[in-house]
């Protein structure tokens, strides 16, 4: 099974991380290819066990949804700074199967409007 792990999570795009920032969930892809390091796009699952490409784009607010924001991969309202991927054994980890609504930021949101945390630095 091929996995993308992501890591290195916070609130917001500006949120400064003095550690590792949080980890986040394993996901499950059938493939992962790259395009002169600036386009990215996952073979996926959807419910009814079709593959299909789903493209990691960039997100610009009023005009795409996107799931690349400020250069960080967004996923369940966390941003996340690092991913890998990579093989393992069926059940060898708690593995999540990757959902598009999860992945995608909309449009007509603005990552700025996330309330700021008490006690956290940010750019």
């Amino acid at each position: 099974m091929m996995v993308l792990k992501l890591m290195h999570g916070r609130h917001r795009p500006d949120e400064q991380t003095d550690d590792w920032g949080s980890s986040g969930p394993y996901l499950q892809i059938e493939w992962l290819h790259a395009t002169l390091f600036t386009t990215f796009c996952l073979g996926i699952k959807d419910k009814e066990g079709t593959e299909i490409e789903f493209f990691l784009d960039d997100w610009e607010h009023k005009k795409q949804d996107g799931v690349l924001v400020e250069g960080l991969l967004h996923y369940d309202g966390v941003f996340y700074g690092d991913w890998e991927v990579f093989e393992i054994a069926n059940d060898s980890l708690l593995v999540e199967a990757f959902e598009i609504s999860s992945a995608k930021f909309p449009k007509n949101r603005d990552w700025q409007d996330i309330p700021k945390r008490e006690g956290v630095e940010y750019d």
